[in-house]
């Protein structure tokens, strides 16, 4: 038995012969580090990369500019699912340009599970490693070391009382959602991706070779589509038919507004947050982008592609199949409503 409050950074476990006179076998494994402390970066880390600031970008002014936009030209000019698109996504950006900051985002390693505490306990916490530092000047100095010890003592205290009470006000707040997820992030390990090992028993450790390796699992875990449609009995009464769908302006504000207000994006760049603060200036031009893709019974090919992240389940953080993938979607296709996929 291996106990870790970081399950990922524990790979290549093995049960080896006890020792001479003892009755307990050996356990031996691998540490691998999720976090790296060098000065320069190193060919695994990631460069830099330049994206929108949505949380400060000019959404009055947006909305203006998307007035001015010609949407059934962009429609009659534009024949194919991937062409609407296209036209209606560089629309967005060009505009975005104008109206949204752009920000520069660095990769972290560092562990994302820090918790952000009220401003007394920071300050306790800020007291306590100041004494800390105190003491270890004189380590004979016998009121220093007192003083470090209430503080210590105090600090927990305020991390316990602030603990309590945060697991209270869930309990009395009945939510069954909001209970789960604090029990989530109390059982998970949001860290990234520990070292894997391939069906060559090879320890991958890089992201590339990791990202490829998981990459090929999941692939394999899917049925290729033959083609042949299993028979599905009718629910439907016999004479009833759907001669159409209509996508109106109301049906797609209703959608929008199911949408979680965050800044996730998925592989077309925008995120749900740009959809529900434009809701009137976009309700319109997605509409008729909805109704032209379900005339001809088609999606642009960029509305089947998801970004994939593996998660880890339980077991061996070492083995493939103790992931999960899930997939970060456009936004559009997050309700039915939306789309016809």
């Amino acid at each position: 038995m291996i106990l870790t409050n970081v399950p990922l950074c524990v790979c290549n476990v093995s049960v080896e012969e006890p020792f001479v006179n003892c009755d307990h076998n050996q356990v031996v494994f691998s540490l691998f580090s999720l976090f790296t402390h060098s000065d320069g970066p190193s060919d695994d880390q990631h460069t830099a990369s330049v994206a929108y600031d949505w949380e400060k970008a000019d959404f009055s002014k947006f909305a203006e500019c998307l007035t001015n936009v010609d949407w059934l030209s962009v429609v009659h000019t534009n024949l194919t699912p991937d062409d609407l698109w296209s036209a209606f996504c560089e629309v967005l950006h060009s505009i975005a340009d104008v109206c949204v900051p752009m920000k520069q985002v660095i990769p972290s390693k560092k562990n994302t599970s820090t918790k952000h505490y009220p401003y007394s306990i920071q300050r306790a916490a800020a007291r306590k490693c100041m004494l800390w530092r105190q003491s270890q000047v004189d380590p004979t100095e016998a009121m220093m070391k007192e003083a470090y010890r209430l503080s210590v003592q105090k600090y927990r205290l305020l991390v316990r009382r602030y603990e309590i009470k945060k697991e209270q006000k869930i309990i009395e707040a009945n939510n069954m959602g909001d209970f789960y997820k604090f029990i989530n992030k109390k059982l998970s390990c949001k860290v990234g991706i520990g070292a894997l090992r391939d069906e060559a028993r090879k320890i991958l450790t890089t992201d590339i070779e990791r990202a490829m390796a998981l990459n090929e699992y999941f692939a394999s875990a899917g049925v290729a589509d033959n083609g042949i449609a299993p028979h599905m009995p009718s629910r439907v009464q016999p004479g009833v038919s759907l001669s159409g769908v209509v996508f109106t302006e109301a049906k797609v504000r209703a959608a929008i507004k199911k949408l979680k207000n965050n800044t996730a994006s998925g592989v077309d760049g925008w995120p749900p947050l740009l959809f529900k603060k434009l809701i009137n200036s976009l309700a319109h031009p997605l509409a008729i982008l909805f109704q032209s893709f379900f005339s001809v019974g088609k999606i642009p090919v960029q509305w089947k592609q998801a970004i994939i992240t593996p998660v880890y389940k339980s077991g061996s953080s070492s083995e493939m199949n103790n992931y999960r993938p899930i997939s970060l979607t456009c936004s559009k296709q997050i309700n039915g409503t939306w789309c016809c996929c």
